[in-house]
């Protein structure tokens, strides 16, 4: 469990650093953009460019850890049956796995990261849980294995809507029956 959260932690520590450094080259850039002529201002393209780098790199570093997060619930669901008792073991991890993960984000990185971040990871989780839906051909039609799938999902839903700073995991959790429609 080390690991996982070291894993999460690196790459939001260089996040963190990457913009802060934005913001030092942001203030190198005013103070020549106040200095220089303005012939000479066509220099200031270089720090735009810099900046544009910096920027790339940290969606990089957010789409990186969707990916790492994508991976394990791809796992963990392709395994999953829709079964008694619920929260199923499956779940529990997705749970504890989310949960270290904001744990290691909530204090480094800006929120609006944060909440990009958890949203691919919603996006992913409905993804693969749809298509394991597919898979053992469960439907939105009240019998049993669609209320485990519910039990699951509220309890999921329940687990996460606490996280500070990311709004998902909420309602639109039940999407995932949209792939009946």
């Amino acid at each position: 469990h080390f690991l996982c959260f070291f894993i999460s932690f690196l790459p939001a520590i260089v996040s963190r650093s990457l913009q802060a450094t934005m913001l030092l080259i942001l203030q190198v850039r005013n103070h020549f953009q106040r200095k220089l002529s303005l012939k000479r201002q066509v220099l200031l393209i270089q720090f735009d460019k810099v900046m544009e780098d910096f920027e790339m790199h940290c969606r990089q570093i957010s789409e990186k850890i969707v990916f790492i997060m994508d991976d394990l619930i791809q796992k963990q669901l392709s395994k999953w049956e829709a079964k008694s008792p619920t929260p199923s073991q499956s779940f529990k991890t997705l749970i504890r796995r989310i949960v270290k993960l904001h744990e290691a984000l909530v204090d480094v990185l800006p929120q609006d990261q944060l909440e990009n971040i958890f949203s691919g990871i919603e996006s992913t989780f409905k993804h693969h849980l749809g298509t394991q839906l597919v898979r053992l051909g469960i439907m939105n039609n009240g019998d049993t294995r669609h209320g485990i799938v519910n039990s699951e999902l509220m309890h999921f839903r329940g687990t996460l809507k606490s996280l500070e700073n990311v709004t998902a995991f909420g309602d639109s959790l039940f999407d995932v029956w949209a792939v009946w429609r």
